[in-house]
Order: C-alpha cells, then sequence, then structure tokens
C-alpha cells in the first residue's frame, strides 16, 4: 500500500468527482464513478485532433488484430464490447502510477471516461470539507491481480503513428 494524496473536487454544477488524467500526453477529465464496475475510456479522448478518418483507421487496426476482452451495458441498457489495456506512467490528479488499465471503449456514440471500482477499490479514501475527497493510499499489488490485456498501450500509440504517417 502506498501513501498518495489526490483530491477529488466535487463539481457544483451536476455533483459528481473529476480528476484531471494524463495519459499519452493527452490531458483530460476523468469522472469519479464508484456506479461503474470498470474504468472505461473511449477511443475519442485519446485521438482529439484527429480527423474522422484517423480514428476510423485506428479503430478498423484495433478490430482486425485485437479481441476484445470486456462487456459492458450503457446506462441506457446498450450493450458494447472494451478492449482492456496497460499503461504505464499515468498521472490520475497529481500522483504518477506506474500501472494503470482502463477499458478502451471504441463504439459508445459518446465520449465516455469513467474512474471504475476496479480502480476505486484500491483506494483509500475520506470526504473532506465542501464535499470533496482525498484519496490519502492505493494498493497497487491487488490493482494489479488477474489483468489479461488484450491491448498494450504501446500498440495502441503505434496505430495512432501508422494512421498519422
Amino acid at each position: 500500500m502506498k501513501s498518495v494524496n489526490i483530491v477529488a473536487p466535487k463539481s457544483k454544477a451536476d455533483g459528481n468527482y473529476m480528476l484531471p488524467i494524463d495519459l499519452n500526453g493527452r490531458i483530460f477529465s476523468i469522472k469519479f464513478d464508484p456506479g461503474a464496475e470498470q474504468t472505461v475510456i473511449s477511443v475519442d479522448f485519446l485521438t482529439d485532433g484527429l480527423s474522422e478518418d484517423q480514428k476510423k483507421k485506428i479503430i478498423e487496426l484495433i478490430k482486425s488484430r485485437h479481441t476484445p476482452n470486456g462487456d459492458f451495458v450503457s446506462a441506457s441498457g446498450a450493450p458494447f464490447k472494451g478492449y482492456l489495456v496497460h499503461a504505464r506512467n499515468v498521472m490520475v490528479g497529481n500522483e504518477v502510477f506506474d500501472d494503470f488499465f482502463y477499458y478502451l471503449i471504441l463504439e459508445n456514440n459518446r465520449i465516455v471516461a469513467l474512474l471504475g471500482e476496479d480502480f476505486l477499490e484500491n483506494c483509500g479514501y475520506r470526504h473532506l470539507p465542501h464535499g470533496n475527497i482525498e484519496i490519502n493510499t492505493f494498493d497497487n499489488e491487488a490493482y494489479k491481480q488477474n489483468r489479461e490485456c488484450s491491448l498494450s498501450n504501446e500498440d495502441f500509440l503505434g496505430f495512432i503513428d501508422e494512421v498519422m504517417s
């Protein structure tokens, strides 16, 4: 168990907790969502700035070379699949995590980034004044157990490079 110090501020607008995440040099907000079983990030977050044609090519490359290993149902009841990805040196809040796992969602018809229970169950946290949450410990060894990834982060970055060249 390692000590961390991450504060997830509560949004006054919608009551959600959001954390900044730096994944592959792309910085975006991820929703702190204990109702989500797994951490999921749509391909749109990771391909921001690319054309629709380039995004389609990346999706085609992933589908042709990898098998999804996660089945999900959206809040609206629509089924979709995800690819478990292992990324290294990902900054969540102000802490760098050597190992970070998320399901890459290719087709969900909406942009989504949810920090799910698979991550949160390994955190020790407490509620702060003003409704904020502080994550103060993280069990990295428990978090890494039983992870069979279908796609490496390096593969994903390689697909981006491939369609950019």
